[in-house]
């Protein structure tokens, strides 16, 4: 299986080693880069061989919806992922497919979670690819 490329942005140093960790020993991912500011993320990805964005972020911090589509027109093949977490509450949002409530589980629960919705992103792509060949 080849890795996918992935960029993490935000959210604390702890998070962002913890979600790391997570994704490139459980899920097939390649984190090839942090940032601490969104803003810097228009920038960062220019020239990158790059299939993912995860934004780690508070509860309470949004991305304003301009920029989420500014960045899928600018990079058409960019999955992103939102994660919003604080001490008691996460909440996963896959740009166009709504919110998942992942409070209440398990570090386990949450891997499996994440590597199921993966792989269904991943093979949804697949899909995508042949459906162009055939055309």
């Amino acid at each position: 299986m080849q890795l996918q490329r992935a960029i993490l942005v935000n959210g604390s140093r702890l998070m962002r080693d913890f979600i790391k960790r997570v994704i490139e020993k459980h899920a097939g991912f390649q984190v090839i880069k942090e940032l601490d500011d969104p803003q810097e993320l228009a920038s960062a990805i220019e020239g990158l061989d790059l299939e993912w964005v995860f934004f780690i972020l508070s509860t309470d911090q949004i991305i304003p919806e301009h920029q989420k589509l500014d960045m899928l027109v600018a990079h058409p093949k960019l999955r992103m992922v939102i994660l919003r977490m604080n001490e008691n509450h996460i909440e996963m949002e896959w740009l166009a497919r709504g919110h998942k409530n992942l409070t209440e589980m398990s570090l386990d629960e949450l891997t499996h979670i994440l590597r199921k919705e993966l792989d269904t992103l991943q093979n949804m792509d697949e899909d995508d690819d042949e459906d162009d060949k055939k055309e």
